[in-house]
């Protein structure tokens, strides 16, 4: 009996102990997903029947579904990015220098697992704008941090430069 996995790559893999772990693992980021979605409603209405609306409606979401086993990158961008959201929110209500590190690294590692998520990697400088944070500090590290996750989440980009700029046109495309 073959058991494949359906990869966004359209590729399989025959055994059946690790179409086992990829699911599970998929299934573990779905989750996380919903649960950031509900700690981000609540956070931002004040509200758990807010927060549990949002997380219902994102688990019953069509793409949250039909992604579910699907052992691919899209999954970990969301919850890179919905992660991101979150410290983000955070840091919005008690800023510090190392909370702007951790949502800029995790912006990066979003960026990273996807290129098309870079939007998310100015979320630490809209913050610092919002909250009238203007020293050079900080602005240095809403920009830098970003670019150390990503550099972090793909250290291969440095000895392939051409590929790296071959597959960036490409989303930008």
């Amino acid at each position: 009996l073959r058991h494949d996995i359906e990869t966004t790559m359209s590729a399989s893999a025959s055994h059946p102990g690790m179409v086992k772990w990829n699911r599970a693992f998929s299934s573990a980021l779905n989750i996380l997903i919903i649960i950031l979605t509900f700690l981000i409603a609540r956070s931002v209405t004040k509200s758990n029947v807010a927060g549990f609306a949002a997380a219902l409606i994102t688990a019953v979401s069509p793409d949250m579904i039909e992604n579910s086993a699907i052992v691919g990158v899209d999954t970990l961008m969301a919850l890179m990015c919905i992660l991101t959201i979150f410290t983000a929110l955070r840091l919005h209500r008690k800023f510090s220098p190392t909370l702007l590190a951790v949502c800029g690294l995790i912006a990066g590692l979003a960026v990273s697992s996807k290129y098309n998520a870079a939007p998310v990697a100015v979320l630490p400088i809209i913050v610092c704008l919002m909250r009238g944070e203007f020293r050079l500090k900080s602005l240095l590290i809403a920009i830098l941090a970003p670019a150390i996750g990503f550099l972090a989440g793909s250290p291969y980009i440095l000895t392939s430069l051409p590929l790296f700029m071959e597959q960036l046109s490409y989303e930008v495309w």
